[in-house]
């Protein structure tokens, strides 16, 4: 997904960067990281730089901080001084000390990289609205799934469940998971489009609801896909949350594939298109 994906529970607790600073790096978005990084970069060599201008030592430094701004730089980064060094013991012990700090730091920006760069990220849209019409004579929830990269994912399985709201006998509230039972939980290869039907069954937690019911009682679908990228060979995740305004009764999904000189097409303008069932 090009956006970052948003919590399917939104809660107060969040991430602290002093406690939890690499799982806070690794889910920046990609501007911030750099920036941040940037950062720490301009202001560990500021505060060398100054050290260096403080204590001197350095052999045609010049006499200005931008000399020993350029120096520690170059010392951070070891790629050599050129035609500036270190000639006194105190210059020499500070170079040292910076030169074990860039190294530290080249490995930790390279293994954040690393592990920015090896995430897979799946570019899987799910329908705007879930849909509940009969098929069959039966009502299903419906909705649609889609990849929207051109190579296939292998061993698909989509988890459903529903989240009521329910009141025991003594009058206590509580939130409790209702898995839904799938017509086709998993896929061998997803490739374009997967349509997602579950049958309002009298066993299933969304019998005898209405719309107004669903909207009453906070009902939230939450779903979860998982499956093999067959281009990294790494799983993928990708999940999704249909709030209850969001579930229509009485509406279908258009039909999106269509067959264009022999081959099969999905129509992504109309992916998310619902009509009324006459």
């Amino acid at each position: 997904m090009t956006k970052r994906e948003e919590p399917l529970i939104k809660t107060n607790a969040k991430i602290d960067p002093f406690h939890d600073l690499y799982y806070w790096l690794i889910l920046l978005r990609w501007p911030s990281f750099v920036g941040i990084l940037m950062l720490f970069f301009l202001i560990l060599n500021l505060i060398f730089g100054g050290i260096y201008y403080l204590i001197g030592g350095l052999a045609n430094g010049g006499t200005g901080f931008a000399d020993h701004f350029f120096f520690s730089v170059h010392t951070l980064a070891t790629v050599g001084y050129g035609h500036v060094f270190p000639q006194s013991i105190l210059a020499n012990t500070v170079a040292a000390i910076e030169i074990i700090l860039g190294l530290f730091m080249m490995a930790l920006m390279t293994g954040l990289l690393f592990a920015k760069f090896s995430r897979p990220s799946a570019r899987i849209i799910f329908s705007r609205n879930a849909v509940i019409h009969k098929r069959n004579g039966i009502d299903c929830l419906v909705f649609r799934v889609a990849n929207k990269r051109d190579h296939y994912i292998a061993e698909a399985s989509l988890n459903v469940v529903a989240l009521k709201k329910d009141i025991t006998p003594e009058g206590d509230s509580m939130r409790k998971l209702y898995t839904l039972n799938l017509e086709r939980a998993q896929t061998p290869l997803f490739v374009l489009s997967w349509m997602v039907i579950h049958q309002i069954t009298p066993d299933s937690p969304l019998y005898g609801l209405t719309a107004q019911d669903m909207i009453d009682g906070d009902v939230r679908v939450l779903l979860s896909l998982t499956g093999h990228d067959s281009v990294l060979g790494q799983t993928m995740h990708a999940r999704h949350i249909y709030q209850a305004d969001q579930v229509k009764f009485g509406y279908r999904l258009k039909d999106a594939l269509k067959t264009l000189e022999g081959t099969l097409h999905l129509d992504f303008d109309v992916f998310h298109e619902i009509e009324a069932v006459g």
